[in-house]
């Protein structure tokens, strides 16, 4: 008789917790996230791209100074006096590098021209 009860509550357990899997990945599913970027940072993404000559110091908000020279497509970033990053457009408005680790993004000025970077970059460079 115990051995049928075992059985009898094992297969109970598993009947109804069958559906709920069956549930939560069809739910899983379901759940999308869209993930967009400003019209401003393709823009300036875009007028970076089409200018082909920037070589460019900024002073950022860390005191430090981060020089930006562009070849071709790539951009050669060099954040004090650290050694040079290179970072290619991701199509979304980024210039990023191939490791992911660094994102540069640049706004436009009142001027239109592409100015007001922002890098992101690991906590250890600063």
């Amino acid at each position: 008789m115990n051995h049928f009860t075992t059985t009898l509550s094992l297969a109970l357990l598993v009947a109804v917790a069958t559906p709920a899997l069956a549930v939560a990945d069809s739910s899983r599913d379901a759940s999308r996230v869209e993930i967009t970027t400003s019209r401003t940072a393709v823009q300036a993404a875009q007028a970076v791209l089409a200018a082909h000559d920037i070589d460019s110091v900024y002073e950022m908000s860390s005191g430090r100074s981060m020089a930006v020279t562009a070849y071709g497509e790539t951009l050669q970033v060099r954040y004090g006096r650290r050694g040079a990053v290179h970072l290619k457009h991701d199509g979304n408005g980024n210039f990023v590098s191939r490791d992911g680790r660094f994102n540069l993004k640049f706004g436009l000025d009142e001027r239109g021209q592409p100015e007001l970077p922002t890098l992101t970059m690991p906590a250890s460079w600063l």
